[in-house]
């Protein structure tokens, strides 16, 4: 049996081939958003949707995760 891996998935690091990527990965998580430390505001990933559209259409396990940032001392 062929070694399959898992990925992590953001804009940042993109793909293009998400048919080769079915055959060769048992499991991508990707990032769904953040929080922007300048104001604190939520931002969606800017790849999130098609990777969730992707995952879904090759059925490829997924699992994903929000990166969050404090702001103040408090927090």
């Amino acid at each position: 049996m062929a070694e399959k891996y898992i990925i992590d998935l953001s804009e940042f690091n993109q793909v293009t081939d998400f048919a080769q990527v079915a055959k060769n990965v048992s499991l991508i998580i990707f990032r769904v958003g953040y929080r922007y430390s300048v104001d604190a505001s939520i931002k969606y990933d800017a790849k999130y949707h098609e990777y969730l559209n992707a995952v879904k259409q090759y059925k490829i396990p997924f699992s994903f995760y929000f990166v969050s940032q404090a702001t103040t001392d408090l927090e």
